[in-house]
């Protein structure tokens, strides 16, 4: 019973949003009671261009700077994108013990993969639903970067009645299924790189940490709707994924082949506002951030001429 407590802690899990790991191995079909699942047919499928994200941060960052007490002169323009490497799997599953009209007796559909985290060696595992996708009930993804990203209007707010007032952001994710209950499971998935290529602004100067890496998966799951998967698996090299289905009963039937998926590293590009991207960017913005063009402040702020030249 010890790999069906492992699969069902990660099906808990990782169906909304979070993610697990497991580091044991098993025979490809394991059998407890009943009859075990059967695979019918599995497809990993990848677009020969990188998966794609752009997002407008201009008022996340009017509202960040506001929640300080710094009232801008206007909405600044601050565009993101990200391309990252982009993943859809489906995976076709039925259960010989499922009755006609009843519930499922599939419980969960995994794909799995190894990835180092930091040294030692443990597995991921991302999972796939049957559920319609739009038709479904959502789950949601609770924002990963550090400046919050549902604004609001607030005439009483820091830096004046034409403010705004910031809290964390929830996104929706679907898992781009098609039908529901045709024992079709699919989910598509982007595969973020733990660390991040930062094309614009100025790659040279600037100190891509926590915050950019923050803005850039929110960017992909308020976008794509899909749940982005760090992993530090070795960049260009194939990416290869365990299939398997586990029953209510824990029987579980593994894929015999791995499919492989393409990995590159993520880059995220900021561009508009030269002082607003360092900001958004950046862990560093005093020493990455000054003098930079932009973020003019209302009159009276002090930093009529730009943030980024008061620092």
């Amino acid at each position: 019973m010890r790999r069906f407590t492992l699969v069902a802690t990660i099906a808990a899990g990782l169906i909304f949003g979070t993610s697990c790991s497991k580091t044991q191995d098993t025979a490809p079909e394991t059998r407890l009671f009943g009859s075990p699942p059967v695979i019918n047919n599995v497809t990993l499928s990848q677009s020969g261009s990188v998966g794609e994200a752009a997002c407008q941060y201009g008022q996340i960052v009017e509202g960040w700077f506001c929640g300080e007490g710094y009232a801008l002169a206007a909405t600044p323009d601050i565009n993101i994108q990200v391309n990252y490497s982009e993943l859809q799997f489906t995976v076709q599953a039925t259960d010989p013990d499922t009755q006609a009209g009843g519930q499922n007796d599939i419980l969960l559909v995994a794909a799995s993969y190894q990835r180092t985290n930091q040294g030692q060696p443990v597995e991921t595992s991302l999972v796939m639903l049957d559920d319609g996708s739009l038709q479904a009930e959502p789950f949601q993804y609770s924002q990963q970067g550090d400046i919050f990203e549902a604004c609001v209007a607030d005439t009483n707010s820091l830096c004046g009645p034409n403010g705004l007032t910031c809290s964390a952001a929830k996104y929706t994710l679907t898992s781009n299924d098609a039908v529901t209950g045709d024992s079709t499971f699919s989910r598509g998935f982007a595969l973020i790189s733990n660390m991040m290529t930062l094309t614009e602004p100025d790659p040279d100067t600037t100190s891509l940490g926590g915050r950019g890496t923050g803005a850039a998966v929110d960017c992909v799951a308020a976008v794509k709707k899909q749940f982005p998967a760090i992993t530090d698996v070795p960049l260009g090299q194939p990416v290869s994924f365990k299939i398997e289905v586990v029953d209510r009963a824990g029987n579980l039937t593994a894929w015999p082949t791995r499919p492989q998926g393409n990995f590159q590293k993520t880059t995220i590009a900021c561009t508009g506002d030269a002082c607003g991207c360092c900001f958004l960017v950046s862990d560093n913005p005093v020493a990455d951030c000054r003098g930079r063009p932009g973020l003019e402040g209302a009159p009276g702020s002090g930093f009529e001429a730009g943030f980024c030249t008061i620092l």
